[in-house]
């Protein structure tokens, strides 16, 4: 399958670290100075853009493995990895957390704004966990461009969804790896339902 890969890394990592740190401003540490802040719309700042990217060969596979090549019927249209995505998931974390991430990903499927996936990878499953609710402590103050947070429905992922300038949102963890998925409403239980089949371990896997 050809998707598009980053040829600019600079311009990449400016991108993506422009989206993360309003997460991070707006999510993570919204009072840090006393003020919450308005903050970026997250896939939408951080939209991989196309005019930066050219056609190529290599797809999710491999040390991508965890980014899935499709979501919602979209293929893969870009995607960031190595040290440039792990320090822009970095940042999205926010040093204050002690994040001890192993590997990152920012991936994108179809179209700017149709579905964004950020995903970190600890170095163990409670670091993980300490980041998953970390951020859902932050989340449930009221101090985010974000509502509605609950639990995920009807899915074999175990996280929560809300809303948030368009879009919906989902974050989980399964092991090691953190996943935020934003997504546009129309594509969010397919979305959903094509990650559970893909992330969630098989009994076998577990075994």
């Amino acid at each position: 399958m050809n998707i598009r890969r980053v040829l600019t890394a600079g311009f990449a990592v400016a991108v993506v670290a422009l989206g993360t740190w309003a997460f991070y401003t707006n999510v993570l540490d919204p009072d840090r100075d006393g003020q919450a802040r308005g903050g970026l719309a997250v896939a939408e700042s951080s939209t991989l853009d196309p005019a930066t990217m050219t056609s190529g060969t290599e797809g999710a596979g491999g040390e991508n493995a965890a980014v899935p090549p499709l979501l919602g019927g979209l293929e893969l249209t870009a995607l960031l990895s190595g040290k440039e995505a792990l320090a822009a998931v970095e940042q999205l974390h926010g040093e204050a957390l002690g994040a001890g991430l192993d590997a990152a990903w920012v991936a994108q499927y179809g179209k700017a704004s149709q579905v964004m996936l950020w995903l970190s990878r600890s170095v163990a499953e409670e670091g993980a966990q300490t980041l998953f609710e970390r951020m859902t402590n932050k989340i449930a103050e009221g101090n985010s461009p974000f509502t509605g947070l609950k639990p995920m429905a009807d899915s074999k992922l175990e996280g929560y969804e809300l809303d948030g300038m368009g879009q919906k949102h989902f974050y989980f963890v399964t092991g090691n790896d953190l996943y935020w998925v934003a997504v546009s409403p129309s594509l969010a239980r397919s979305v959903l339902a094509d990650l559970a089949e893909t992330v969630v371990p098989t009994p076998a896997e577990v075994n």
